[in-house]
């Protein structure tokens, strides 16, 4: 029997790393916790477990509060995000965005 592990982006953690690297948080500590130490904000591109970003998106919660997405969204997360990001600045409407991604 094979197993899947589903992965997803690394640009989806990126915003919270640039938000705990701002607010002196412990990046690293954290990433590591929960199997992703081998993340760093440059390589937005990268495969990772989803189950390990279901995890830090917990811890995350639990530590600075279940608020802490609308205080790591900032006018430049778009950006943060890579391609995708780009795609949907480059994009004329919602529609437009989700049918070019």
């Amino acid at each position: 029997m094979s197993y899947s592990i589903p992965l997803i982006r690394s640009a989806v953690v990126v915003p919270f790393l640039r938000w705990m690297k701002e607010n002196g948080r412990p990046v690293q500590d954290r990433l590591e916790a929960v199997g992703l130490g081998f993340v760093a904000p440059d390589q937005k591109e990268l495969p990772i477990p989803l189950f390990s970003v279901f995890a830090l998106f917990r811890m995350m919660a639990k530590l600075e509060g279940p608020d802490i997405p609308a205080r790591v969204i900032t006018a430049h997360s778009l950006f943060d995000l890579g391609n995708f990001g780009q795609v949907i600045l480059g994009s004329r409407s919602p529609r437009d965005a989700l049918t070019r991604i």
